[in-house]
């Protein structure tokens, strides 16, 4: 058993990445470690629990997510979470 947190997150179902990635290369190291270990249960902080007989696949799934360039939602977020909390509590209240 492990429990990925956030690392697998549950949007419709499907397993997706969280957003935002601030650091990629090491979410990528994470998930070829995890792929190696024998589990078989993965408990996630958002969605179902996953029972598999094979992990590897998963976890080499997520890495492929992972490598994939992002798609312009998760770009936006990924740029306002860079910028310091004042900051995007500004453009917050800015659209309201």
């Amino acid at each position: 058993m492990l429990f990925v947190a956030d690392l697998i997150c549950d949007v419709k179902g499907k397993p997706r990445l969280p957003i935002p990635i601030l650091f990629r290369d090491k979410m990528i190291k994470s998930f070829e470690r995890l792929a190696n270990l024998p589990i078989r249960i993965l408990f996630r902080s958002h969605g179902e629990l996953i029972e598999t007989d094979n992990n590897y696949e998963i976890f080499m799934n997520m890495k492929k997510m992972t490598i994939k360039p992002l798609n312009p939602m998760a770009r936006k977020y990924q740029r306002i979470f860079h910028l310091p909390p004042i900051v995007r509590e500004t453009k917050k209240r800015a659209k309201l």
